[in-house]
């Protein structure tokens, strides 16, 4: 079953998409049309990064994307509940190199830590991604060669 949310805000669109075989198609539209992505996971369970990977393929072969080129933000969850943590930093941090992800955040629903937090992180890398875009075409366009360095920032533990 596939959950869609979709809310605007100022020309944001926000898409909760939980994947399965079902709705495939309706998956794909989204994510096609996505320019940035909450990948959620939870810190008191065991295989919920694990899950993420059929997401980060179904992301990068929807989108034609390499790890490291499309606004990502990991949200470990439930930080309320760090006496129940089973999910490792090892695990992690191996996801994050893995996917070339910039930005990662613990976060709890229930208490709200740090979800306005989420939000503004994911905004502003979406908007500045926009923004390289812009700056790597402009070179491009003035036959300059552009330089594509980023540095990761995850915030975990």
């Amino acid at each position: 079953m596939a959950e869609i949310l979709d809310a605007s805000l100022d020309g944001l669109s926000l898409n909760n998409i939980l994947t399965t075989v079902e709705f495939q198609a309706l998956i794909e539209m989204n994510v096609r049309s996505a320019h940035g992505f909450f990948l959620v996971c939870s810190m008191d369970k065991e295989d919920s990064i694990k899950n993420l990977e059929t997401i980060m393929t179904l992301i990068y072969s929807t989108k034609d994307a390499k790890p490291g080129s499309l606004p990502m933000l990991l949200v470990i969850n439930k930080s309320d509940k760090r006496n129940e943590r089973v999910l490792s930093e090892i695990e992690i941090n191996d996801f994050v190199e893995r996917h070339k992800i910039r930005n990662c955040l613990e976060t709890s629903t229930y208490s709200y830590q740090n979800i306005n937090v989420a939000f503004d992180t994911l905004i502003g890398e979406t908007y500045n991604t926009i923004n390289d875009l812009n700056r790597v075409w402009t070179k491009i366009a003035n036959g300059e060669r552009p330089s594509d360095k980023k540095k990761n920032k995850c915030s975990i533990g």
